[in-house]
């Protein structure tokens, strides 16, 4: 069996100090980290839990842009005292949980063993603040004729799940190159978020093996 690993990611010796001693009778080996980049970073095949100290949210969105829905839904996010929930507004249902500042260290570790079984939760008021943020944008099939042949490909990756590192590698770019796609089909689609474009690609293109072209 792979070993469970958990990381926390926090500036805060304390905080760290606190939930390591929660998680600790539930994972094999709890590690800690300041930087949030290393969970875009992660591996597909990486099964760690990690548990993020939102501190602010909209660069936890920016960073967590490049995320795969698999490294996603093990992330726990943190709120911090009376934080503006709307910038995570495009995480919501891809990573496995939100939890609000008053939450224990004992809820958190249940909820990163929630989450390592690939379930989602969100507590109702954190979804009501993050859902009253503004209108969801509408999807506009008749604009995939829009995306250029390589954002067409871009897409079926999305589909299935992959990060911009493992699209930039299967299509031999570079990962800002991968970006702009990403962004591009968004802005051309009307879509907010991967999780959209995801569900519009399964709906309306016909299931493909992507090679490198």
């Amino acid at each position: 069996m792979a070993e469970t690993k958990a990381c926390i990611v926090s500036d805060s010796s304390i905080l760290v100090s606190v939930i390591r001693e929660s998680v600790a009778p539930y994972f094999e080996r709890v590690a800690s980290t300041s930087c949030l980049d290393d969970v875009a970073a992660a591996e597909p095949d990486d099964e760690t839990v990690y548990i993020v100290e939102a501190i602010r949210p909209s660069a936890i969105a920016e960073a967590l842009d490049g995320a795969g829905t698999d490294q996603l839904g093990r992330v726990v996010l943190l709120l911090r005292g009376n934080q503006d929930v709307a910038p995570l507004r495009s995480l919501v249902g891809l990573v496995g949980a939100i939890l609000p500042s008053d939450c224990t260290a004992d809820e958190i570790a249940l909820t990163a063993r929630i989450v390592r079984q690939g379930l989602v939760l969100l507590p109702s008021d954190i979804l009501a603040s993050v859902m009253a943020s503004g209108p969801e944008a509408p999807e506009r099939p008749d604009d995939l004729n829009r995306l250029t042949e390589r954002e067409q490909t871009v897409l079926d990756l999305i589909a299935q799940g992959a990060s911009n590192k493992t699209i930039a590698r299967r299509l031999d770019i570079s990962d800002s190159t991968t970006r702009v796609h990403v962004r591009s089909i968004l802005k051309k689609l009307g879509m907010q978020n991967r999780t959209q474009a995801a569900l519009f690609a399964a709906r309306t293109r016909p299931a493909a093996a992507v090679a490198p072209s």
